[in-house]
This record gives structure tokens, C-alpha cells and sequence, in this order.
């Protein structure tokens, strides 16, 4: 492996402090898959990086469910709190919780402007999507991390494939409205921003 010359050493200074909240990781997370997406896209090879990306995107959907849920968690009761214990790394069961608080909240706060229902019906539509290839492919976050499961066995067969295309198209679909879903809420009056703060 080629070493990086580091020109200049400040650059490599992280404020690791500052990242405090579910946004602020699911941000660099997203961005992490980006930077990586984007060599792909410009002629780097893909099987020199696939499992860190399918990763990175597998966790930044994780964390962007988490932090909506935990957002949410103080507008709905639809749920018991989340608890940060093995389920929680289940793709199925955070979109369930997800779903659980979003849909307690539309008929609580008796939303019914269509524009918005249309929207959260796409955005529902397209989460569900992208959480059954995410769940087929990793339920527990653990494949795309090491090459056996915790028995020893191959995580992947010698043949399988996967083309990333429809994931990458749904998670950048999704994006918008996993960051900013509690502010959209807040805009058409169902919730109040003052109530918490997204950082």
C-alpha cells in the first residue's frame, strides 16, 4: 500500500468532542459513503471498497432511523422507549419503531393535507424498499464487517453479486427526509421545534 504524505498535519486534527448527537454521526456516516461512492463513480474500483460502503450505508440508515425515533419518541407513546440493546442494530425492527411513531403522529396531530400524506406515503414507500435490501443483505450489522458470522461460517457465497445502483438511488431519495423529517413536521404545524433541538 502506497503512504499517504501528509502535507499538512492540521488537517488531520479532529474535534471528536463535538460530535454529541445521532445527527452529527449519521452525517459523517453519509458523508463517509459519499466520498467513497463518488471515487467509485469516477473510475475506482468498486471490489477494492464494496464492504466498507455497503456498510457505511447500512449504518448511516441505522443511524438516521435512531435519531428520528428518538425525535419522535416525544410526540408519540406508539412504542416503549428505545433500548439500545442488541435488537436495536435490526434494520426491520428500527423501521418498525420508525413506522410505529410516524403513523401514531398522523392520526394524533389528524393530519390530513394530501401534499403531506402524498410525501410521507413516497417517503414510507421507499424506506420499506430500501429496509428489505439492507435487512436481506445485513439484518444485524454484521456481514459487512467481518467475513464469517459468529459461527464461523462464510458471511457470502463465492458467486454472489450486488449492484449497489438501487440502493444508492434510494438512500439519496430518503436523505432528505430522514435529516430533516421532525422540521417538516414542524413547518405544517404537527410539531414544535421549540420542543427539541436537531443538531
Amino acid at each position: 500500500m502506497e503512504r499517504i504524505k501528509i502535507s499538512k498535519e492540521w488537517r488531520f486534527e479532529s474535534y471528536i468532542g463535538w460530535s454529541q448527537s445521532w445527527w452529527s454521526y449519521y452525517n459523517q456516516y453519509r458523508e463517509a459513503s459519499r466520498v467513497l461512492l463518488d471515487r467509485v463513480n469516477n473510475n475506482y474500483p468498486i471490489d477494492t471498497v464494496a464492504m466498507p460502503i455497503i456498510f457505511l450505508i447500512r449504518h448511516s440508515l441505522e443511524l438516521g432511523l435512531k435519531a428520528n425515533i428518538i425525535e419522535l419518541e416525544k410526540f408519540s407513546s406508539a412504542r416503549p422507549k428505545l433500548k439500545f440493546d442488541g435488537r436495536s442494530h435490526n434494520i426491520s425492527y428500527l423501521h418498525e419503531y420508525f413506522i410505529a411513531h410516524l403513523d401514531k403522529i398522523i392520526l394524533e396531530f389528524k393530519i390530513t393535507d394530501h401534499k403531506i400524506l402524498s410525501e410521507i406515503d413516497n417517503f414510507k414507500t421507499k424506506l420499506n424498499n430500501l429496509k428489505d435490501i439492507i435487512h436481506g443483505l445485513d439484518s444485524n450489522s454484521y456481514r459487512f464487517r467481518y467475513p464469517v458470522d459468529p459461527k464461523g461460517n462464510q458471511n457470502f457465497n463465492y458467486t454472489d453479486k450486488f449492484l449497489l445502483v438501487d440502493c444508492i438511488e434510494l438512500i439519496q431519495d430518503l436523505d432528505p427526509l430522514l435529516l430533516y423529517l421532525t422540521n417538516v413536521l414542524a413547518e405544517f404545524g404537527v410539531i414544535d421545534m421549540n420542543d427539541f433541538i436537531v443538531e
